[in-house]
């Protein structure tokens, strides 16, 4: 069987057995993680209390759509 067009692979994917859909997904997730870019602020000190604030994420698709919602 050949996996000429987008569409056999689609109709082959829908149509495999449930333990291989699991492996499939498994293995697209770690390829995912292997590439994932995170963008975070560098960590500060509060100027009021002193204390260290790490570790703070930004989530780009949150700030795109929030940003659309104001347009």
């Amino acid at each position: 069987m050949t996996l000429d067009t987008i569409e056999d692979k689609i109709h082959t994917i829908v149509h495999m057995d449930s333990s291989d859909k699991k492996y499939l997904d498994k293995c697209i997730r770690e390829k995912m993680d292997t590439y994932k870019v995170e963008y975070k602020l560098p960590d500060l000190t509060c100027k009021h209390c002193e204390k260290k604030i790490d570790n703070i994420t930004v989530d780009l698709t949150e700030i795109l759509f929030q940003n659309i919602v104001k347009a």
